[in-house]
């Protein structure tokens, strides 16, 4: 059922209406904030998803209007996988009654419409690996042509919401740098940064570059006088520490202490996890959760785990943000703000519960340093509740967070998207984890079936030993260029490769394992064509044939469409709609036209056609290497008069033709380009091409990127490509 609320309504009224109960004091509060906070620190199991959520949908929607200074993206950035199918989950349920699409980016799962939506308010939850790459223009598992898009559109407008920041590392870091740059140069509309967790160090959110006074936001006396609040904070949780180490003992401990309902044993290694339950299985009711299942396997245990009794042995996915309560808790030793977490998942409810921990040797200390563990190690020595009124009397350590910073110089170097020489593109982890990046890995009975789907991939941290595993196995990755798998032994942070089923490496039970007898069977599923280096397939499909002045004019009507839409005071709303009517003037080149009349002969050839049917998957036969038709509109708009501005927007429009001009994709100085009409004022003479030198074309890009800066120019070179694709699904859209 949707939810039609009036122009303006009260927090408490849309709260109740959303979730069927009353907000807590506190969420009234944050959500009624003049300003928005920096931070929200807030113990587990009071709900922080609720809490920004709500807030922004209210503020954007139904607020007073001097509450509604907020993005019209909201991203929610997580450490995990299983973080975000669990708060896609919650939060869908609610933002599809308000027509607000909500888009999932982790390993695989990424949505292939939330980026030609420019103008439109949406909510996109992911892991960290997916987005901060992202924002650093650096997109993983993604098709680098367009990476800008993504680029743009999680630097503009936008409000981050980083959850569980104890996890995330040096990408916190990378999230403060961002925000910083957000405020140095120019946007459009509004960034904000909103960090989360229940334990947020002091001076930990500030760099060497950055040390914002931040808004702070948490619980105050008041907020403890509802009972719902006060019963949780009151709740006591008793913890000793369990002296053995093995997973044999642990095991064992646990087979002698379960009595009922939920049990957890939280590990620090995906190895340690897998070894104690492969110690109780068979023995006890018993599940393994952690984040190398594939998602078609990893489905079905998040789904049980809600209402589970048995024992769980479990990694970090558990550790925040997933509403379980356990009566037993053996949690390994962490550092001390995930051990804070990590005691949220006993007693949740205010229920009865037992806590151990267990020492970790200082040389096992991986994802944690010895330091942390040390630390963490101290306060629990002392401790015999782990209850939040406890915890609260606690101080925290002083924590620093080690790690690759992102500099300004960095930054500007990733506007350019431009491959090396061996086809190669910065490396972007260092700023995004600091405990290993990930490889997205897939397995079937033989290489084909069409693209890789989010239920096959499982994501691996890429170490010595996955890369060894990988390579012996003869992983495969797709060549745009060649169109067919091929194999490689080069392996980087979000790559997405594929295996033979009977190379192994998997276990449905245990996930991957990297051990060869371990063979997955293939996951079901609806083929979806491939893409190839030279196609653009949202651009190019159509059912039926369009011609050049037809769709310049679908492509300014659809550009204006976004931009009254974006209503932004400082947008070049003029210049954008030109661009638009410009960007396909290439097409009259003969050797576009001749590749359209080859693939379809029926058509008149003394008309200029810029779209012929297509579907996904096909490819245009060209008579010239590497032609691309956008760098010939962009000469044909310089050769009359248009500014530099208009004609990179035009080059840039299939994110392939940006700063660096390497050669002249396929078009040379003698050709001769015919006579069109564009509509409005854009007739276009016979031209005869005239060749831009490449320095000085590169000088022009970075005098546009000192004027408007990396995120405008980023936006508006998606502007044109977002208009481009909806006048293309004018001529009949195929189902994508």
């Amino acid at each position: 059922m949707k939810i039609v609320a009036q122009r303006s309504q009260s927090y408490s009224d849309f709260f109740r209406e959303c979730t069927g109960f009353e907000p807590y004091r506190y969420q009234v509060r944050f959500a009624e904030a003049l300003v928005l906070p920096d931070t929200l620190e807030l113990p587990t199991g009071l709900g922080k998803t609720l809490t920004y959520t709500l807030a922004w949908l209210w503020r954007r929607r139904y607020s007073p209007q001097s509450l509604r200074n907020v993005p019209r993206r909201l991203v929610i950035c997580l450490p995990l996988r299983s973080l975000v199918e669990q708060q896609y989950q919650v939060i869908d349920q609610i933002a599809s009654r308000f027509g607000v699409p909500v888009h999932v980016l982790m390993g695989g799962a990424i949505a292939n419409s939330w980026d030609r939506e420019v103008a439109s308010e949406q909510i996109l939850i992911g892991t960290q690996d997916q987005l901060l790459s992202r924002a650093l223009h650096r997109g993983y598992a993604m098709n680098p042509h367009r990476w800008t898009m993504h680029f743009s559109l999680l630097n503009n407008d936008v409000l981050w919401v980083l959850d569980e920041i104890q996890l995330m590392g040096v990408g916190v870091l990378t999230s403060l740098q961002l925000q910083h740059f957000r405020n140095e140069m120019k946007l459009f509309g509004i960034s904000h940064t909103l960090w989360c967790s229940a334990t947020i160090a002091p001076n930990v959110l500030q760099t060497a570059d950055y040390q914002p006074t931040l808004n702070q936001f948490g619980l105050v006396n008041g907020d403890c006088q509802d009972e719902r609040v006060g019963k949780l904070v009151r709740a006591a949780k008793p913890i000793k520490q369990f002296e053995k180490k093995k997973p044999a003992d642990v095991a064992k401990f646990v087979l002698q202490e379960y009595d009922r309902g939920l049990a957890i044993i939280r590990c620090n290694t995906v190895g340690r996890a897998q070894n104690i339950y492969q110690a109780l299985q068979g023995k006890i009711p018993c599940r393994l959760v952690h984040g190398r299942f594939r998602p078609h396997e990893r489905a079905q245990l998040l789904d049980d785990i809600q209402s589970y009794e048995g024992v769980l042995v479990a990694t970090q996915c558990l550790e925040a943000g997933v509403d379980v309560s356990a009566r037993l808790l053996i949690t390994d030793l962490a550092a001390w703000s995930s051990m804070v977490q990590i005691f949220g998942r006993a007693g949740r409810r205010g229920e009865d519960c037992r806590v151990f921990w267990v020492d970790v040797a200082d040389k096992d200390a991986a994802p944690y340093t010895a330091d942390d563990l040390k630390a963490s190690r101290e306060i629990l020595k002392t401790l015999s509740d782990c209850g939040i009124a406890a915890l609260q009397e606690v101080p925290l350590p002083d924590q620093k967070i080690q790690g690759q910073l992102l500099t300004q110089r960095a930054f500007d170097s990733l506007f350019d998207t431009s491959p090396t020489l061996e086809g190669m593109h910065e490396d972007v982890s260092p700023y995004i984890r600091d405990t290993g990046a990930s490889i997205f890995v897939a397995w079937r009975n033989q290489f084909a079936g069409g693209e890789i789907r989010r239920e096959e991939l499982c994501s691996v941290p890429l170490t010595k030993d996955t890369r060894a595993f990988l390579a012996k196995a003869r992983a495969r990755i797709w060549d745009r260029k060649a169109q067919e798998w091929v194999k490689t032994t080069v392996f980087y942070p979000g790559q997405m490769v594929l295996l033979l089923c009977s190379e192994g490496g998997y276990d449905p039970n245990l996930g991957f394992t990297g051990e060869p007898s371990d063979k997955p069977t293939e996951v079901p599923g609806e083929e979806i064509p491939l893409d190839t280096e030279d196609s653009d397939w949202l651009a190019e499909g159509c059912q039926f044939a369009v011609t050049q002045t037809q769709h310049a004019g679908d492509a300014a009507q659809e550009g204006k469409a976004i931009c009254t839409a974006l209503n932004y005071p400082d947008l070049p709303d003029s210049l954008l709609v030109r661009a638009c009517r410009w960007h396909d003037a290439g097409k009259a080149h003969s050797v576009q036209q001749n590749a359209f009349l080859a693939k379809h002969p029926e058509l008149d050839a003394k008309q200029l056609w810029a779209k012929t049917p297509y579907k996904r998957g096909d490819r245009l036969r060209y008579e010239r290497k590497g032609f691309r038709h956008e760098f010939a509109s962009a000469l044909l708009a310089l050769q009359s008069g248009e500014p530099f501005l208009l004609a990179y927007l035009v080059a840039a429009h299939h994110g392939r033709v940006r700063l660096s001009l390497p050669h002249f994709y396929g078009c040379e100085a003698s050709d001769v380009v015919p006579a069109q009409d564009l509509g409005a004022d854009v007739q276009i003479e016979e031209t005869l091409l005239s060749l831009p030198e490449s320095l000085d074309w590169e000088d022009q890009v970075y005098q546009l990127l000192d004027e408007q800066g990396a995120f405008r120019l980023a936006f508006l070179e998606t502007v044109i490509r977002a208009a481009d694709w909806k006048a293309s699904a004018l001529g009949g859209a195929f189902d994508v």
